[in-house]
């Protein structure tokens, strides 16, 4: 199972490899990957350090150096999908969600701004 925060919904399919370190780069495309190759794969999503964090340059021990930010945004994520934390779903369904109650819905902006 894949653990990752639920703002990461958002994030991973519209990566595009600017604006990050090389080692936080390498680790998303590998997560991106995995995730396109295997939509069925189960998705936990959590509001604390997940397999894209760990090689984030903004990274502080546990938590994001902007750790307000990331809590409204998993937040947001959440509300708008009608999800939970410690919900478990395919990442297809995730994405599904993801786009329908987000980007379709007009609130990708908003959140993502």
């Amino acid at each position: 199972m894949m653990v990752l925060h639920p703002h990461h919904l958002l994030c991973i399919p519209r990566f595009a490899g600017k604006g990050y370190s090389e080692e936080f780069s390498r680790n998303m495309r590998q997560v991106s990957e995995s995730l396109r190759n295997n939509p069925q794969q189960p998705v936990q999503l959590v509001c604390r350090s997940d397999v894209l964090c760990v090689r984030c340059p903004n990274r502080r021990g546990e938590e994001c150096c902007s750790q307000a930010t990331v809590r409204a945004l998993d937040g947001d994520v959440l509300q708008l999908c009608g999800l939970q934390e410690n919900d478990v779903m395919p990442w297809e369904t995730l994405q599904m969600l993801a786009q329908k109650n987000i980007t379709d819905a007009g609130h990708f902006t908003k959140i993502c701004s």
